[in-house]
């Protein structure tokens, strides 16, 4: 049974534990966002440097397999973090 704790102690207990557990949770989860932006954010370093290294690799009817980057890396890397990639996107 509840070995003399009386319902509604038990019921505050339940109540606690389970806030306690939501905080931890919100937590976790907040700490993952921003570990996922800084990810993203040195992923997209990692292009404009890349752009800057391969600038003489630019694709063209010459050159179909020169460096590009995707629209969605663009879009994120510009829209999102402000960060300016100069290579053509394909």
């Amino acid at each position: 049974m509840n070995k003399g704790h009386s319902t509604t102690e038990s019921l505050l207990e339940w109540i606690v534990g389970i806030i306690v557990i939501a905080f931890l949770f919100g937590a976790f989860l907040f700490g993952a966002d921003k570990a996922f932006d800084n990810y993203e954010k040195q992923q997209c370093f990692g292009l404009q440097a890349q752009a800057e290294q391969f600038s003489n690799y630019s694709l063209s009817k010459e050159n179909p397999l020169g460096f590009f980057i995707t629209q969605s890396d663009r879009d994120m890397c510009e829209n999102i973090y402000n960060i300016e990639i100069n290579a053509p996107v394909k």
